[in-house]
């Protein structure tokens, strides 16, 4: 758990995947495995899983007003305010 745990402070957004698969790993160990969810807590892994989401959301919105503005060329789309981390 505590060595696999410094991926989810990994923001680059080429490595989403392999975050999300992470992610599932560690989903896994926490169903089974009361110990392991303790760690996760105490090693703030909650406060880490949060942040990232944040940025993903932040990153799909920013995807999608780009995506928007060159549809609507001039527009600022539907998504137009940012997330504050």
């Amino acid at each position: 758990m505590s060595t696999l745990l410094p991926l989810l402070k990994d923001l680059d957004p080429q490595h989403i995947h392999l975050v999300t698969v992470f992610v599932h790993v560690f989903e896994a160990f926490m169903d089974y495995s009361n110990p392991d969810a303790t760690l996760f807590r105490d090693l703030a892994g909650l406060d880490n899983t949060t942040t990232h989401l944040k940025l993903e959301i932040y990153h799909f919105e920013e995807r999608v007003r780009k995506q928007s503005g060159e549809s609507q060329s001039g527009s600022e789309g539907k998504y137009s305010k940012k997330m504050v981390l």
